[in-house]
């Protein structure tokens, strides 16, 4: 049995204004998981939403246009939120594209904070069961999503939703859980494949 390690290739989808805890907390799990993360962004030096106490940007390894999932396997698509990254995001068409081919191959896809509306405009959500930030549900059921767990109540209140190949979560309260039920994921579905590449 013959697995290559770019089986493991994570890619992140990082808008300008994310929010550093979600892209960096999750980074950090995903890595720590075993897996390489490979960061998308618009151009190779992607500006943070400004967090006291956080970094102010991230270095891209590629820029959208160059992601192409003929040149490059993935496990996974994993896109931050936080404002603006998100809107960004939203009006990307070149992200729309990268997602609906994430789907098509049946990839874990996961997206956290305000960032599950980008998926549901993709139309890759319909039907699935979602969160979104606090407040926000009506991005994911005007899009034919199933929206779980989406009232202000649960601001500051850790939700992750599994569904199919899809994980989503709702703030940055919740983004080392949100990288650990990623890994968790990924660990099902690579067990055999991780064990042959560490021998």
């Amino acid at each position: 049995m013959t697995n290559e390690a770019k089986d493991l290739n994570v890619l992140y989808i990082v808008g300008d204004g994310f929010r550093p805890e979600e892209y960096f907390y999750s980074k950090e799990e995903v890595e720590n998981g075993g897996f390489k993360v490979i960061t998308a962004g618009k151009q190779k030096i992607v500006p943070a939403r400004i967090i006291p106490g956080m970094p102010t940007s991230t270095n891209a390894d590629i820029t959208f246009n160059n992601i192409g999932f003929d040149k490059q396997e993935y496990c996974a698509v994993v896109v931050p939120g936080g404002s603006p990254g998100w809107e960004n995001l939203y009006k990307n068409e070149k992200v729309m594209e990268i997602l609906k081919n994430a789907q098509k191959k049946n990839l874990l896809i996961a997206s956290i904070c305000a960032s599950p509306a980008v998926l549901a405009k993709a139309g890759i959500l319909k039907g699935k069961k979602a969160t979104i930030y606090p407040g926000m549900g009506e991005y994911l059921s005007s899009k034919g999503a199933i929206a779980v767990d989406v009232e202000e109540r649960f601001e500051n209140k850790t939700v992750i939703i599994k569904d199919k190949n899809f994980i989503t979560g709702n703030g940055p309260w919740a983004s080392r859980k949100f990288g650990k039920a990623i890994v968790e994921e990924l660990n099902k579905k690579f067990k055999n494949n991780r064990q042959t590449i560490r021998q």
